[in-house]
């Protein structure tokens, strides 16, 4: 069981170094370690389960570590370490466990399906973006407040962002959004840990032959254009002084004259 949970753990990272730091193949490789776990190792559903729960919530941990920047929470008027270190530990832990368990669920539907390997391969890849869909309704729901709105509008973590960085297959996601990119990655990496050439052949033939049309219809650049990119830095406090109101105003005037000097024709702040 320590094997099983380590490899949980493992593929838990290859998912999230794939995922911020975008690289197909990493991604592809977690995903793959992933499907052994629950189809080949686990030996029951609930194992399956719990395997995909770990595997899914050590891979939210980490694309969900961002929310310890905001440490400490002085511009929150929170003066105390100890409890802004368990606020920031609830809000980054609780929706990263969430995402796990979803992702679990698609481990035991899957698990379900593994001596009907037709079905796994039509099914397992259909459901995994129905249960993205589900969870960006279900934290826009736990996290709703004044001024929010109920929906599918939560896509943190949604597998076919990895694909941003992969020209080729981005023209699907014109007909599916992201869901579909999510599809594309899960069924690819299924026919990959199921030694099915072929099918990998037939599918990546399908995939990646609408490269060729976005090749030829890509507009020439006739000239570039100079773009400003500006990063403050400034932090945040609950409460500003006069002298650092002031601070704040020159520096921001200085940073704007600078940008101005470089003639851009898009500032970005």
């Amino acid at each position: 069981m320590v094997r099983l949970l380590t490899g949980a753990i493992l593929a838990g990272l290859l998912l999230w170094l794939g995922f911020d730091w975008p690289n197909v193949f990493v991604l592809v490789a977690g995903l793959v370690l992933f499907f052994w776990l629950i189809l080949k190792r686990a030996s029951s559903w609930s194992e399956a389960l719990v395997l995909g729960s770990i595997t899914g919530t050590v891979f939210a941990l980490g694309f969900l570590a961002w929310h310890w920047a905001v440490l400490p929470l002085d511009w929150a008027g929170v003066s105390n370490n100890f409890f802004d270190a368990v606020l920031v530990f609830y809000v980054w832990f609780l929706p990263a466990f969430l995402i796990g368990v979803s992702i679990g669920v698609w481990a035991m539907i899957s698990y379900r399906l593994k001596d009907k390997e037709y079905w796994l391969m039509v099914v397992a890849p259909l459901f995994w973006p129905i249960l993205e869909f589900a969870r960006s309704i279900g934290f826009s729901m736990l996290w709703f407040g004044e001024g929010g709105i109920i929906g599918p509008t939560w896509t943190l973590g949604f597998l076919g962002y990895a694909l941003a960085a992969f020209p080729p297959i981005l023209w699907w996601a014109s007909l599916g959004g992201v869901y579909l990119l999510g599809v594309i990655l899960v069924l690819g990496s299924l026919l990959i840990y199921l030694r099915r050439p072929v099918l990998l052949l037939i599918f990546g033939l399908i995939i990646l032959a609408p490269a060729r049309y976005q090749i030829q219809s890509m507009p020439k650049i006739v000239k570039s254009l100079p773009v400003a990119v500006v990063t403050t830095h400034f932090p945040s406090f609950s409460r500003v002084m006069p002298e650092e109101l002031k601070d704040l105003r020159e520096r921001k005037i200085k940073l704007i004259n600078e940008v101005d000097a470089l003639e851009p024709v898009l500032a970005v702040a």
